[in-house]
């Protein structure tokens, strides 16, 4: 068998990771695109992936190097992603630490930043409500970011308990696709303005979390623009502050409760370091299943829901947090999460520990790059390859395989 190019463009229709290209031409049975490119050496020879991206900042194609050198799996290998290989399977007892490393490293202390950050919003919205003289809308907005940002890291973590109680959406109900939210939150204003304050948590997830409250303090008239041009503490300014500091107190809340689970007596806390047969995880195999995959959501979010409808259609109102212009630095910190929470893991993958290195590279590179609208093409495509990274090398080669996911049936 000779040496040749091929080019292929790997999307995420499934859990099976099909490759896939629109108005691609089939070429020796895998689909050719523009959009990514491999050697194909003689079979046993190490090849080379290279990533060809192209910015809309620049009218010239950047190739960069998308994995360093490794061993490439067949077609086959490469479609059944979920199969775990014989020889590629580490032996789990190597990977025994790896469910505590991720708890004290990452979780515990990104959900303990979480509930802090809360906090220190729930106090900047009670200066500003209690009409004190002390209203700063800069602190504000600051504070409301810091929540973005503490949230964009842990949103990942789509499983045990952020999944229970509707947790996950009572912080963040988005993409809200039918625009309940923005349907909603003026009648739970008019009722706080009427003196009819409802109880947040019975109401609908649309208007108890995130993106509720950025539209409380960033829409035309909301309580950030009254506070930036000095309006007088008027009735409905009072409304919109009682509502946020509600949201707000929610927030903190769920934050508590998340925290609490995870730390060191708390059940999920202790079966990612201890699973055993009657905790949450009954299996070291669960618990890497569970983080690796938490990843490879992650990613298909990041890209799939986050950034590419928007870039797509146009649209700037798809971007999470557009109305405060927090955008960029969710994304970044979202991204940056997913890295650090790889890292704190090690684990040990044999052979295909070259994967590991280059998952970590890739996410830094695409946080360096993404620093504006015109670097989400190319992040994007970055973040489609630390997914195939992910789901098939370093997911087989930890000796686990990935089932569905949060966003199947999406």
């Amino acid at each position: 068998m000779a040496a040749r190019w091929s080019c292929t463009h790997t999307t995420r229709s499934d859990s099976m990771a099909r490759r896939r290209g629109a108005g691609c031409a089939r070429q020796g049975g895998r689909h050719v695109s523009r959009r990514s490119c491999q050697f194909d050496p003689v079979p046993g020879v190490f090849v080379m992936k290279f990533l060809c991206l192209v910015p809309l900042r620049s009218m010239m194609a950047a190739c960069v190097l998308g994995t360093t050198l490794g061993l490439l799996p067949n077609a086959s290998q490469a479609d059944e992603v979920n199969e775990v290989s014989a020889t590629q399977r580490v032996n789990v007892v190597d990977n025994a630490g790896a469910g505590q490393r991720w708890a004290e490293a990452y979780i515990q202390p990104s959900f303990a930043t979480l509930t802090h950050a809360a906090g220190n919003l729930v106090k900047e919205i009670q200066g500003i409500c209690a009409n004190s003289g002390r209203r700063d809308a800069a602190l504000l907005g600051e504070a409301f970011k810091n929540v973005v940002d503490a949230w964009s890291r842990v949103l990942f973590l789509r499983f045990g308990p952020l999944v229970e109680a509707n947790r996950y959406e009572r912080i963040s109900f988005w993409p809200d696709v039918r625009n309940v939210g923005a349907r909603q939150i003026p009648k739970i204003i008019g009722q706080y303005e009427a003196g009819q304050a409802p109880e947040l948590s019975k109401q609908s997830v649309a208007v108890q979390g995130l993106p509720a409250l950025e539209y409380v303090l960033y829409r035309e008239g909301g309580l950030i623009q009254a506070v930036a041009l000095g309006e007088p503490f008027s009735k409905v300014m009072k409304a919109q502050c009682d509502y946020a500091a509600a949201i707000a107190g929610n927030l903190v809340a769920t934050a508590n409760e998340l925290e609490s689970t995870w730390s060191e007596q708390g059940a999920y806390g202790k079966a990612f370091k201890q699973p055993g047969p009657a905790a949450a995880y009954r299996s070291l195999d669960e618990v890497l299943s569970e983080g690796i995959k938490a990843m490879a959501t992650g990613l298909q979010f990041t890209s799939d829901i986050q950034i590419k409808p928007a870039l797509t259609s146009g649209n700037s109102k798809l971007l999470p947090y557009w109305r405060s212009d927090q955008t960029l630095s969710a994304l970044r910190a979202g991204i940056v999460g997913m890295r650090e929470f790889m890292a704190a893991g090690q684990l040990s993958l044999g052979e295909q520990g070259w994967a590991q290195q280059q998952f970590l590279a890739e996410l830094t590179r695409a946080d360096a790059l993404l620093q504006g609208p015109e670097d989400f093409e190319a992040v994007a495509l970055i973040l489609d390859n630390a997914r195939a990274l992910l789901v098939q090398d370093i997911a087989p080669a930890a000796g686990v395989a990935l089932g569905f996911n949060a966003l199947d049936g999406d």
